[in-house]
């Protein structure tokens, strides 16, 4: 009897923790909304270091794609909604990788690498869409995906420049993380992350598990680990804001801003440090030690 009292201490200490770190969200999102002024102050489409049209406009919509995805991680966090914010905070991370991408490369490569991917798998993809409305014999959809692949076949020829030998591949995900310097995100957010996309298959095994526990620590464990989901999904938000403002720092050196206004983005990514130590410092204390 003493042993699961213990247990039950063990247990509800653990998720009184877990639920703390839901205070940190509004901290969160201050700082993103102090990034956010500092990426409107950013003129990225006529700052000197930005002087190729296409990589303005690339970082222009993905980093406004980026910042309203970060923004609804908040929202959707502080409306305790974690099985939402999970899954885009997957998607702000691989749009923040894009970003640091494509403004750390040689001249303009990476834009037309970016260019020519969106090319040929949409063509590719679209080939495949007419290959199987030619087996349905549905002559509208016929109709439409042979448009479809023609209008993508007249793209690939008005751009001879990316396929001259000279424009590379687009890489994997692996590789851009890995390019940027970032191959630990890769492993422990990103790829770790997409059962939150895919299946949910962690939480559905971990709540099948609970019929196994004594009756009088089932609900406890319920809770204990809806606790452990929030405050990843927490942890989550918090490194999205963080890889948000590693891009916003690097368009802001990319177009030569001043020093003062830059020291302001690293000061605010700085900040998140602390509230990240918080969740990596914490020893696991879930149910599978129990």
């Amino acid at each position: 009897m003493n042993e699961i009292k213990k247990i039950k201490k063990a247990i509800k200490n653990d998720t009184r923790k877990k639920l703390s770190h839901l205070n940190q969200i509004d901290t969160i999102e201050n700082i993103f909304k102090n990034l956010k002024t500092s990426f409107s102050k950013l003129d990225v489409e006529n700052g000197e270091g930005l002087d190729y049209i296409i990589q303005r406009i690339q970082v222009r919509v993905l980093t406004d794609a980026l910042t309203e995805t970060v923004n609804s991680i908040l929202l959707l966090l502080k409306e305790k909604l974690f099985n939402g914010s999970d899954p885009l905070a997957r998607v702000a991370l691989e749009h923040s990788i894009n970003l640091l991408y494509l403004l750390s490369g040689k001249e303009h490569d990476r834009s037309k690498e970016l260019i020519k991917n969106y090319i040929d798998s949409t063509l590719k993809n679209s080939e495949r869409w007419y290959e199987y409305t030619l087996k349905g014999n549905d002559k509208e959809s016929i109709k439409v995906s042979k448009q479809k692949v023609e209008y993508l076949q007249k793209i690939k020829n008005a751009y001879p420049n990316l396929y001259n030998g000279t424009c590379k591949k687009w890489p994997n995900a692996h590789d851009r993380f890995m390019k940027c310097g970032h191959e630990s995100a890769y492993r422990t957010l990103f790829s770790m992350n997409s059962d939150s996309i895919h299946s949910l298959s962690e939480d559905v095994y971990n709540f099948s598990r609970i019929p196994s526990y004594p009756e009088e620590l089932q609900l406890l464990i319920a809770n204990n680990f809806k606790a452990i989901n929030a405050s990843l999904a927490v942890y989550h938000g918090i490194k999205s804001v963080y890889f948000y403002g590693l891009v916003i720092k690097e368009i802001s050196t990319k177009l030569l801003n001043s020093i003062e206004e830059e020291n302001k983005i690293v000061d605010l990514i700085n900040s998140l440090v602390p509230l990240l130590d918080i969740h990596e410092n914490d020893i696991d204390n879930n149910t599978d030690s129990i």
